[in-house]
């Protein structure tokens, strides 16, 4: 809960501004533009994809992490431990049934399904504009 209320903000507005640069950037390219500036522009949209992708690929894989560590815990020799150790194992795994995941207000769990939804709508803003 610390992480996302610390996070929230800046990857909430990351995404939305990356959205919106991605669909500008791409609407600037359709004019007639020098090859310096398309150069330009291009580099922008790689940084900003790159951006959104890093995003979600690492919170895929908190999520992807945290949701074998429930299995791993189950896995191993814990029946033959004391019923204090016992204890501890099924606190700890009742803790980590649930992924951890970063989230935007609590709406949207960050993962590779947020980069397709931030292309999508970059996307659908980029054809509103072209039309």
């Amino acid at each position: 809960e610390d992480v996302n209320n610390i996070f929230t903000p800046t990857i909430a507005f990351s995404l939305a501004s990356s959205s919106f640069i991605l669909c500008f950037s791409a609407y600037q390219l359709l004019g007639d533009v020098s090859f310096l500036f398309a150069l330009k522009v291009l580099v922008l949209l790689s940084f900003e994809i790159k951006q959104v992708i890093i995003t979600s690929y690492f919170g895929d894989k908190l999520m992807e992490s945290s949701s074998k560590l429930f299995d791993v815990i189950y896995a191993h020799d814990w029946t033959d431990g004391s019923p204090q150790y016992k204890r501890l194992v099924l606190i700890t795994m009742i803790r980590t049934y649930r992924p951890i995941t970063l989230n935007v207000a609590g709406i949207v769990d960050i993962s590779l399904i947020t980069l397709k939804e931030v292309l999508s709508t970059s996307y659908q803003i980029f054809a509103v504009l072209k039309t």
